[in-house]
């Protein structure tokens, strides 16, 4: 789409509130008794900045707590060359 190859991993599992879909690429920050509570809190900010570093970006979207998350890694499509 509009020259983007686009990603999208969704899951219906515990979801975002809001507090935490605007934080959650932040270095180090954890959600307290989530699904990944056992990391180190940086792995979406890593993803990030690879994706932006070829051009790219990842967003998180949630609709809230229980009704699942999904996160859009986009990066430029560039002709073979």
């Amino acid at each position: 789409q509009d020259g983007s190859a686009w990603i999208v991993v969704s899951d219906a599992g515990e979801g975002l509130a809001p507090e935490s879909l605007s934080r959650v690429f932040d270095r180090f920050y954890r959600i307290d008794g989530g699904a990944g509570s056992g990391g180190a809190g940086i792995g979406l900010t890593i993803a990030r900045a690879i994706a932006r570093a070829h051009g790219g970006d990842i967003t998180a979207s949630s609709e809230g707590p229980a009704k699942g998350a999904s996160f859009i890694v986009t990066v430029p499509l560039r002709e073979a060359g």
